[in-house]
């Protein structure tokens, strides 16, 4: 006959390890991004585009991206908004390098945008110009991918929006 730490210990045994395979599966590493703007310019070139336009907007900002979490953050990317035509922008840091508990990375990145028309007409868009969002992708420990969406515009406590990918593990 099975006594209860007998029992106990037997559950223990099989319910241990598959809790461990869910948890780190589903453990969210969770990126912070605050976005600060610096400096914001017009040039008359159109050496970027084609075809060529009469003016590119400039904006220059810093991103502090923390880990507020208790697992590390593997494989960062960074993507900008799509109006302004960047994709997707490397931080400074090594690519493989995971982003531990607690740790931050800061960095400046220049967004620009083509413009046609005057050069009043572009004054005035570039003072009406902020992005929309920006979006930071990541993955956990065991592959998963995350997300932490930064919208521009909205309260601190609202700024940080966070997901998962469905169906998107790598190495598998």
């Amino acid at each position: 006959m099975l006594t209860s730490s007998a029992f106990l210990g037997f559950f223990g045994r099989i319910v241990d390890p598959l809790m461990k395979l869910f948890m780190k599966r589903y453990n969210q590493p969770k990126l912070y991004m605050k976005v600060v703007f610096k400096e914001k310019y017009i040039k008359a070139e159109s050496k970027y585009y084609n075809p060529p336009c009469d003016y590119t907007l400039y904006r220059e900002y810093e991103v502090t991206v923390r880990n507020n979490s208790e697992h590390n953050a593997y494989l960062i990317m960074i993507r900008a908004p799509k109006e302004v035509g960047v994709h997707s922008i490397n931080p400074p840091r090594e690519y493989h390098q995971p982003l531990l508990v607690h740790e931050e990375f800061i960095y400046r990145h220049q967004l620009r945008k083509p413009f046609y028309g005057t050069q009043e007409e572009a004054e005035v868009a570039l003072k009406k110009w902020v992005p929309n969002n920006m979006r930071l992708e990541y993955e956990n420990v065991s592959g998963q991918s995350f997300f932490t969406e930064f919208v521009f515009g909205r309260g601190m406590e609202t700024q940080n929006q966070f997901g998962a990918f469905k169906n998107k593990i790598k190495n598998q």
